[in-house]
């Protein structure tokens, strides 16, 4: 067997693969500092009651991707965290994600994200 220098571990098959969250509900009547808290690499919203549910992302660091997927009937709102911006919008404004449709958040440096598809 291997020997381990201290502090450190070996890398195993699960280290690999995405974090996921499935079934979940966007914040009714969100607003960027209530809302769901997205955490997972991958995250499944299947409950929207209204376009005015939402969530929020985490702070934009340089390098983070989150994917979110709106697998409900209804339009959904996503915020970034306080002070960042997505796309072209201005900083703290909601970024719509459509019913059916998903969107991958991609942050190349601080305070920024952008949209794929954009």
């Amino acid at each position: 067997m291997p020997r381990q220098a201290p502090g450190y571990r070996l890398m195993k098959g699960e280290d690999f693969y995405p974090s996921t969250a499935a079934g979940l509900t966007a914040t009714a009547s969100g607003v960027q500092g209530n809302s769901f808290q997205i955490s997972a690499d991958i995250s499944q919203f299947t409950t929207v009651t209204t376009a005015a549910d939402s969530a929020v992302l985490p702070v934009a660091t340089a390098g983070a991707k989150y994917y979110v997927i709106n697998g409900s009937a209804n339009s959904m709102g996503v915020f970034p965290a306080l002070g960042d911006k997505i796309n072209a919008l201005s900083a703290n404004a909601v970024y719509a994600l459509a019913a059916g449709k998903n969107v991958e958040f991609i942050c190349p440096v601080s305070l920024q994200w952008y949209t794929n598809p954009a």
